[in-house]
């Protein structure tokens, strides 16, 4: 199995790489503890989530966070633990042809000497409060500065790593990293102080304790994405109505979800308002299927009044208002006759415009544009039908696609 690595994640495992050699150096301790903390780090990482933006994430991070509250180890050792569990990890991954996650795991190794070190110097300040447990001694604000450290360093080398892959802004990356991973980083630094609070009393049995919210983690996350993949599933089902019922043209709705995304990510929409917008451009026509007759779609019924229909149709399921808004303002100009002032509308409505303009101007039995030409009569459109930024984005999303 191959792994293929871009310059960013090259450079990631480079430094991961250089932490890992530094710990060697520092010689390997033998004891129990560091070899059981090792396998369960091991173990750990074979538990994988799929975050909200759909980014794998593996758990070994928790038990070596523990690792570092224990107090007994320098961050070198412990970042050395992290290494030998994950590489064993990444052994058995190749074993069963599972995807080795060298990028994410060289992150997480980062992100971990970063937060051992921050904790250790906190924890070291004496006017600072402690829980103890036997020898351990773990500091709340301790606690405070190794979450935020994970979660930002783990958050700035995701988004450079996927700006870069798809050559756009990193900082709405980052803001979208950030939510959807800062539940699970709170989690794994409470679990990982758990464990090192229960360690000097229950032993190894701390491990097998350990294993139980590490499972229902898991669980918990895979019922989030699934929940998410029936959303998306019946969404997708409904925008084929319009088209198996003769209204729209085959494949208009997906093809305008599609580009909308992508314009989305060019004008650095947050992910979770990405997701929104390919609802919305997927279910944008939904309101056609209230014209009594197909042959009638051109002159039944208004296009505002079909989007305003649409957009009632997704408001009685009780969720994504925001969608029905989007549905409901996407045929309005941005800007009215006789203004200067832009119109104070959803970035998805006038995203789905430009994106539904487009596929109609050059899909396969329709106009047959060719994409300059698309784009030339979209252009003339700037003054008040279609605000100049989504046409710009939409330039931008063609030129990567090579369409232009």
């Amino acid at each position: 199995m191959t792994t293929r690595l871009r310059s960013s994640d090259g450079a990631t495992t480079i430094v991961a790489a250089g932490l890992l050699a530094a710990a060697a150096l520092q010689g390997v301790p033998t004891t129990v503890v560091f070899l059981a903390f090792t396998l369960l780090i091991a173990v750990s990482e074979l538990f994988e989530v799929s975050l909200p933006n759909e980014v794998p994430y593996m758990l070994g991070v928790a038990p070596a966070l523990g690792f570092v509250m224990l107090g007994s180890y320098d961050s070198l050792e412990v970042v050395l633990a992290f290494g030998l569990g994950a590489t064993l990890a990444l052994g058995i991954r190749a074993l069963v042809r599972r995807p080795l996650r060298i990028p994410q795991i060289a992150a997480h190794t980062i992100a971990l000497a970063l937060a051992a070190g921050v904790y250790a110097q906190v924890a070291g300040l004496d006017h600072l409060p402690r829980f103890e447990a036997g020898d351990t001694r773990i500091s709340p604000i301790g606690l405070v500065t190794m979450f935020v450290t994970i979660l930002l360093v783990q958050s700035v080398l995701h988004s450079l790593r996927i700006a870069e892959q798809g050559h756009t802004r990193w900082w709405p990356k980052f803001r979208g990293q950030v939510r959807a991973t800062a539940a699970l980083q709170l989690s794994a630094v409470s679990v990982g102080a758990l464990l090192a609070l229960s360690y000097p009393s229950l032993d190894v049995y701390a491990f097998l304790l350990f294993l139980a919210p590490l499972a229902a983690t898991q669980f918990a996350f895979r019922q989030f994405a699934s929940i998410r993949t029936t959303y998306l599933q019946t969404i997708r089902a409904l925008s084929k109505v319009p088209e198996m019922a003769g209204y729209t043209m085959p494949g208009h709705s997906t093809r305008v979800a599609e580009l909308s995304v992508a314009i989305a990510t060019e004008l650095g929409i947050p992910e979770r308002q990405i997701d929104e917008i390919e609802y919305a451009a997927l279910l944008h026509d939904i309101g056609r299927v209230s014209i009594p007759d197909p042959e009638d779609d051109q002159h039944a019924i208004p296009h505002p009044e079909l989007a305003m229909i649409g957009a009632n149709i997704v408001r009685e399921t009780g969720h994504f208002p925001r969608v029905a808004d989007m549905i409901e303002h996407q045929q309005d100009p941005y800007r009215r006759r006789g203004e200067d002032v832009d119109r104070d509308l959803p970035h998805g409505a006038k995203i789905i415009k430009v994106a539904s303009a487009y596929d109609d101007l050059t899909r396969p039995g329709g106009i047959g544009l060719s994409s300059w030409d698309a784009l030339e009569k979209l252009h003339l459109g700037m003054a008040y039908a279609y605000d100049p930024q989504v046409i710009q984005a939409l330039t931008r999303a063609l030129e990567k696609r090579g369409a232009i």
